[in-house]
C-alpha cells in the first residue's frame, strides 16, 4: 500500500497504468479527487517496474464524477 498525496499519486499511478478496464482508465486520466483510492496489481517483481506495469483494478470515488 502507497499512501500520498496529489498530484504525486495520481501521476504515479497515471504513469504505471497500461491496461484494465477503459472507463477506469479514463477516468485516472481526467481527475483523481481527493480521498479516492486507485487500486493496481502488478504482474512482475517491484525491482522491475516501469510505465505501463500496472493493470487497474478499481477507482473508488468519494463521490461520483461530475459529467
Amino acid at each position: 500500500m502507497v499512501v500520498g498525496h496529489n498530484p504525486a499519486i495520481e501521476d504515479l499511478a497515471a504513469c504505471l497504468v497500461g491496461s484494465g478496464d477503459a472507463a477506469l482508465r479514463a477516468q485516472l486520466a481526467a481527475k483523481v479527487p481527493t480521498g479516492a483510492l486507485v487500486a493496481l496489481s502488478f504482474d512482475r517483481a517491484s525491482t522491475d517496474l516501469g510505465t505501463g506495469a500496472a493493470h487497474i483494478d478499481a477507482l473508488f470515488l468519494p463521490r461520483p464524477p461530475r459529467a
